[in-house]
């Protein structure tokens, strides 16, 4: 017998059934939820969704979506690597991205299918057309956590979600597939 102090995040998981594998740590107890979403969406409308550092979201109906994500990594650049100051910021701008995509992922009916680019590379190697403020910046940008953040809501709200090779993506016509060095 332990005594259980629920945290308030318990009340979200009211109507989920607790899983049987439990974490025994000399610090903490962690619990599982399973949760049966159903079936993934089969109509709706499909979207595309650009991740970037001046607009957290770019969707592909023209709407631009986090604006204050560069504020956020500009305060982490500021800051000194591992100090209290860092890792306050460093949370504040886990909890924009979750609030951002949250956000987003409520006010979309119908959806259907999301898809994201799959970027590799973005922080490997001194690269000669980038400068040491933008490596910084870029340093400083949890994509990948942003990734796993949209695929999370996708999966809460039974929408698909694909990523693809960004390979001429912005060059090439969705309809007819002509790719236009100029686009």
């Amino acid at each position: 017998y332990i005594p259980i102090k629920k945290h308030r995040h318990m009340n979200l998981f009211q109507d989920w059934k607790r899983s049987t594998s439990v974490v025994i740590h000399r610090n903490y107890i962690q619990f599982s939820f399973e949760k049966e979403t159903g079936k993934k969406m089969t109509e709706g409308s499909l979207i595309g969704v650009d991740v970037g550092i001046n607009h957290l979201l770019a969707i592909s109906t023209g709407q631009l979506i986090g604006s204050g994500v560069k504020q956020l990594i500009n305060i982490i650049k500021r800051r000194k690597q591992g100090s209290k100051g860092y890792k306050r910021a460093k949370k504040t701008l886990s909890y924009y991205l979750h609030k951002i995509v949250k956000d987003f992922f409520r006010d979309q009916e119908g959806l259907r299918l999301v898809v994201v680019e799959r970027l590799h590379g973005l922080k490997q190697g001194k690269q000669k057309n980038r400068g040491k403020e933008f490596r910084k910046t870029l340093s400083n940008w949890n994509y990948r956590e942003l990734l796993n953040i949209i695929q999370l809501r996708t999966e809460e709200t039974r929408v698909s979600f694909r990523t693809v090779k960004p390979y001429k993506t912005s060059q090439q016509c969705p309809s007819c597939f002509h790719t236009e060095r100029e686009n």
